[in-house]
């Protein structure tokens, strides 16, 4: 609520993802990045909030794998080469 997040992300999807990011020891940065693959592709579906400052920073548009479906992704796997969408939590250090 204090991010100003309601009606913007699903609160159940920012919930699964801050806890996931609370379990996580080797964290630098108060981001937290959160894809929201419910919704297609010609929607924003991609938010990088900052939890220190409770503050949505980015929000725009994201793709996914070419095999997980066409506007919205419905297919997804951790096969390498399967060209589908990964689901899970995902600890990075740099941009790429």
């Amino acid at each position: 609520k204090e991010a100003k997040l309601e009606g913007v992300i699903d609160f159940s999807l920012f919930n699964d993802a801050f806890l996931a990011y609370k379990k996580t020891s080797d964290r630098k940065k108060p981001l937290l990045t959160i894809i929201d693959y419910s919704k297609p592709s010609t929607e924003k579906r991609f938010y990088v909030v900052d939890l220190d400052k409770k503050k949505l920073i980015f929000n725009t548009y994201v793709s996914h794998g070419v095999n997980s479906g066409k506007k919205t992704a419905t297919k997804f796997s951790n096969v390498v080469n399967s060209r589908k969408t990964s689901l899970g939590t995902f600890l990075t250090d740099t941009t790429y």
